[in-house]
């Protein structure tokens, strides 16, 4: 039996007999293969959808912001060990912690209020903003020839800027 002809009784059915009702979308789902079916889709129902048999177990902590990229206010990187993280506290302080939350290095800006930001500039300069974007803070790489394109946070527990060939240029620990 053709599974469209099927749909199509089965809601002709739902709407003139009570008994009917019993059926749920669930099982018309299951009957179809385990493809949820919403209201909008085309189904061909010839082609029956397989499903996924593999899932994404792993998560890649975030270790480096790049060119342009910020962490906001209360954001952090953690790295690949998950040893350290780089919190862009809400106090404006930019902290380097162990996984035991001992600080090992902060910027020492604190006390410049809610709403900072950490920014790896596209001209190579690693700056901390406050929120009304006046910089507090800044790696002073901006005037180095072979310009950093990247900040990591490393294993170890320090913060590199490199370049394009992955040099260290600059780091703080």
């Amino acid at each position: 039996m053709n599974k469209l002809f099927f749909i199509a009784i089965l809601l002709l059915a739902t709407s003139l007999n009570s008994q009917a009702q019993n059926f749920s979308l669930q099982d018309l789902t299951n009957w179809w293969g385990g493809k949820t079916i919403s209201k909008g889709d085309v189904v061909n129902p010839v082609e029956k959808v397989d499903t996924p048999k593999t899932a994404v177990t792993e998560v890649t902590e975030v270790t480096s912001l790049a060119a342009g990229a910020r962490l906001e206010s209360g954001q952090e990187l953690k790295t690949a060990n998950g040893a350290y993280k780089l919190i862009m506290q809400t106090d404006a302080n930019l902290c380097i912690y162990t996984k035991d939350n001992r600080p090992t290095w902060c910027t020492m800006t604190n006390g410049n209020g809610a709403g900072c930001y950490l920014i790896m500039q596209t001209d190579g300069n690693l700056v901390v903003y406050n929120r009304s974007n006046r910089a507090i803070w800044a790696s002073n790489t901006w005037e180095l020839r072979d310009k950093p394109v990247k900040m990591t946070l490393e294993n170890d527990g320090s913060i590199h800027l490199r370049t394009a060939n992955n040099t260290s240029v600059w780091s703080k620990k």
